[in-house]
């Protein structure tokens, strides 16, 4: 999982010059890293499907504070992973054509694009509450950049700054609640934290974490009452496809917490009936 993030992360360094050189035909050729990414996660199939809590894979970042780049495929991770990365490569590879041959400025655009597929494919697959953050936080200046794509125009600006200035009022109210459920369950280790739901179930400090929570993926969903930012987020730019913009990818606030609201969720990381 984390060479997968590796590899998105070197195709935005290296997007901007292969579209240099090919023009927006290399948009066929950013699309091949989530392609490739996706055609390993089918054979990854079996792997995720084994074991209820799938598997994991561990890096120490933080030692001292007890936070380590820790992924998971579980089921429910591998159908988002499966949806990030289909519609990340569909994307790329529409971009292609959709742009005119003339269009300006569309190499940094492949790469957030391709950044943008690599950070939800993280944000969905972090068992660490503070890697979580992280990508979360990606998202939301990638969107930022993503929105603003027509930079001459003064709508799309304010509607990119608009956006940015909720989704991270939000982001750092959740950041709160992370680091309070943290501390309440002993760790960061989603895994773990849903291990100790029952005995954290009732906690005061637990119930107000969540509703911070629940603030941070409510404000990045564009839900009532933080959805004002949205329609003017959708005003995309002239020849940019409709799912270039952050809405078909806003879906982190109700995707990304398959293990770290107790009570929420089911043992084997199934999520709630709406």
């Amino acid at each position: 999982m984390i060479a997968v993030l590796l590899v998105h992360g070197l195709a935005a360094l290296c997007a901007p010059a292969i579209l240099k050189r090919t023009g927006r035909s290399g948009f066929y050729l950013v699309a091949l890293v989530p392609l490739a990414s996706l055609i390993w996660l089918f054979t990854q199939t079996s792997r995720a499907h084994a074991d209820v809590d799938g598997w994991t894979t561990t890096v120490e970042w933080i030692p001292q504070l007890g936070i380590s780049l820790s992924f998971r495929m579980d089921s429910l991770a591998y159908m988002m992973c499966l949806l990030v990365l289909g519609v990340g490569a569909l994307v790329l590879a529409y971009c292609a054509r959709y742009f005119k041959s003339d269009a300006q400025g569309i190499g940094p655009f492949a790469a957030q694009l391709v950044a943008f597929a690599g950070a939800m494919f993280g944000l969905v697959t972090a068992d660490d509450l503070m890697v979580l953050f992280v990508f979360w936080e990606i998202t939301s200046v990638l969107s930022f950049l993503l929105i603003s794509y027509s930079r001459t125009k003064l709508a799309a600006r304010r509607a990119a700054l608009q956006a940015l200035i909720i989704t991270t009022a939000g982001g750092l109210a959740m950041l709160v609640g992370l680091v309070m459920l943290g501390n309440a369950a002993g760790t960061f280790r989603i895994s773990e934290v849903l291990e100790a739901a029952p005995e954290l179930l009732g906690s005061t400090m637990v119930d107000v974490a969540l509703v911070l929570i629940l603030a941070g993926a409510v404000s990045k969903s564009a839900l009532f009452p933080t959805h004002f930012w949205l329609p003017a987020a959708m005003a995309r730019p002239p020849r940019s496809p409709p799912t270039c913009t952050p809405r078909p990818w806003s879906r982190p606030g109700s995707t990304s917490w398959r293990g770290s609201l107790p009570g929420s969720w089911t043992p084997s990381g199934g999520c709630p009936s709406p």
